[in-house]
């Protein structure tokens, strides 16, 4: 017995072509975004238990949502964050740096005790 379509052509009937998808497949919404995170430098100018300021080569806008990640004396931190405000920052030569105003969102334990402890601890600016 013979199929009605040959094994190497597409499920739209073009010849040679080898389906490889193991699932059905159907058209997407358009309004669909794909969310590709990078990681950039950045310097935290000030922090304190709600939020932080940062310089950084990234300009974002206001309401994106990412993770801040580093060492606080020593100590690993890392918190999702929301950036509240932008504002121009310093220029050295070609590069142009922002001023992102941070809020808080999720911490672990041990990065909200370490953030406490360094807001606590630290000399006031």
């Amino acid at each position: 017995m013979t199929s009605a379509r040959d094994s190497s052509d597409a499920a739209d009937g073009t010849p040679g072509f080898h389906e490889r998808r193991k699932h059905q497949r159907r058209r997407a919404p358009t309004d669909l975004l794909l969310t590709i995170s990078t990681v950039v430098n950045a310097e935290i100018l000030d922090i304190s238990a709600g939020g932080a300021l940062v310089s950084t080569p990234a300009q974002e806008t206001p309401g994106h949502r990412c993770q801040l990640r580093g060492l606080l004396d020593r100590e690993p931190f890392s918190a999702l964050v929301e950036v509240l405000r932008v504002a121009e920052g310093t220029r050295a030569g070609t590069e142009q740096k922002y001023h992102l105003g941070l809020r808080f969102g999720a911490l672990d334990e041990h990065s909200r005790r370490t953030l406490q402890r360094f807001v606590r601890d630290g000399k006031p600016r």
